[in-house]
This record gives C-alpha cells, sequence and structure tokens, in this order.
C-alpha cells in the first residue's frame, strides 16, 4: 500500500474507516477507499474525459450547453481510488482555482448557463464564507 500513497493522495474519514468490513477483503467500501497495488499499474489517460478541452478560463469549464462546472476544491473526506478526477490530486496538476472569480463573470455574461456545478473534490468541504 505505501508505493500508492507516494504517488497518489489517500485520506480516509471516520465515518468510512466505520462502514468497513475488515474481515472481508472484498468489502466494496474497503476496495473504494483503500488504496491497492493495482492503482501503480499504468492504463488509460490522466484526464478520461477530455475535460482540459473544456475550460473556457481556469477553473471553469462550460461542456453542456446550460452547465457550467466551477471547480472550487482538490480536497475530499476520502479519496475514491477510482476517482475520474484523480490527476486533480497531484502536486503538479493546478486546476482547481482558489480564486473563481474569472469563472463567475463567465457564468454571469453566458445567460444560457443556468446550472453550475461545484466540483473537484468534495465542495461540502469549503467553509460556508468560501461556498457563500
Amino acid at each position: 500500500m505505501w508505493p500508492v500513497i507516494d504517488k497518489f493522495v489517500f485520506r480516509l474519514n471516520d465515518y468510512y474507516l466505520g462502514l468497513i468490513d475488515w474481515s472481508d477483503p472484498d468489502d466494496p467500501i474497503r476496495r473504494l477507499v483503500i488504496p491497492s497495488a493495482s492503482e501503480l499499474q499504468e492504463y488509460g489517460r490522466w484526464d478520461a474525459s477530455d475535460e482540459d478541452t473544456n475550460y473556457v478560463v481556469k477553473g471553469c469549464q462550460h461542456k453542456y450547453p446550460t452547465t457550467a462546472l466551477l471547480l472550487v476544491s482538490e480536497v475530499c473526506g476520502s479519496y475514491c481510488r477510482f476517482c475520474f478526477r484523480k490527476r486533480l490530486f497531484r502536486e503538479d496538476v493546478k486546476e482547481v482555482m482558489p480564486d473563481v472569480q474569472h469563472g463567475l463573470d463567465y457564468i454571469a455574461a453566458h445567460p444560457e448557463i443556468n446550472n453550475v456545478l461545484l466540483t473537484g473534490g468534495d465542495p461540502l468541504i469549503l467553509s460556508t464564507k468560501k461556498l457563500g
């Protein structure tokens, strides 16, 4: 497990920890949050959804006609081992913007956007002030 967490971030909160049936190596929660050596196998691409082609300004994607995505967090209460945004949690990737003003300006200038997704990591980990 340790070479995996040298390469990929690992975090586990008490809630998920308490859900794991440690007597079952195939426990679904365990497989979801506990690092595995299989993560070190090279496969696929870092940006499996081609998100880099959807950025309109740093930290803001406009992938769907009426929906914008603001990448507001690179922190999760627990990092899912199968996350398609796993690249966001690497030291060398800076897609999440601490200041989303450029994204907000873009959204304000595009009235067709009526749905904004806060994403990246888990946005509900952010402070109330930041979410406001």
